[in-house]
């Protein structure tokens, strides 16, 4: 988990701060299908796409961290200051600049991603307390 976190990490830094927007070939149509879906518009692909990886990365590193404290503090946190500097960093970069929807569809992302860790922590809890049956 820990090098998936990693490998995410530096996705989401360089991809952050590349002066393309349009980074990922074939992002846009993907998450503008998922946006006309779900938003009624592929304008917000974008959104799409900030909250994806922000939930994705969320998720992993929570699942990566073994310290309660700091799974559901850290992490989270980590992830949001971590998004407030790339996108306060983007203002420095030519053809890119910050934007307060894209903090805040990176916050809807992590809220995800914490929730989704959650749950399959939950899952794992109950799947090790059930006891074997014995025929």
């Amino acid at each position: 988990m820990r090098l998936a976190y990693g490998i995410l990490l530096v996705l989401i830094i360089v991809l952050s701060l590349l002066p393309t927007e349009d980074a990922i070939p074939g992002g846009n149509l993907i998450f503008g299908f998922i946006a006309k879906i779900l938003l009624g518009s592929a304008d917000y692909a974008d959104k799409i796409t900030h909250v994806a990886a922000y939930a994705a990365i969320t998720c992993v590193g929570m699942l990566g961290i073994i310290r309660p404290l700091g799974r559901w503090l850290f992490m989270p946190l980590a992830m949001l200051l971590l998004s407030g500097l790339l996108e306060f960093g983007q203002g420095a970069v030519a053809a890119r600049t910050p934007d307060l929807m894209d903090f805040v569809a990176n916050l809807v992302g992590v809220t995800g991603g914490a929730i989704v860790a959650g749950l399959l922590l939950a899952v794992a809890h109950q799947q090790t307390k059930r006891k074997p049956v014995t025929v």
